[in-house]
């Protein structure tokens, strides 16, 4: 075993990770620590160069929000009150 999860792959696994408060929270830091074979590195906050995938989640949610209301079927609820 090489020290990675099951022995899969050579270690270290390197992780890149954006500012997203939940990647720093006290629970995912101490399921860091207890694993050598992972090396986490994180992205600056406003960084999208170094992100490329942060362009793409800003269109999608645009575009999945203004065509929301065209899939939704809303006419067995009740209208809004007064």
């Amino acid at each position: 075993m090489n020290g990675s999860p099951a022995g899969c792959c050579p270690a270290p696994i390197v992780l890149l990770w954006d500012g997203l408060p939940a990647h720093k929270s006290t629970r995912i830091l101490g399921l860091i620590a207890v694993r050598p074979w992972l090396r986490v590195y994180r992205l600056p906050g406003c960084a999208p160069e170094l992100n490329s995938v942060e362009s793409m989640w800003s269109s999608l949610n645009r575009g999945m929000a203004n065509l929301a209301h065209e899939f939704l079927d809303t006419s067995g609820l009740a209208p809004p009150g007064p």
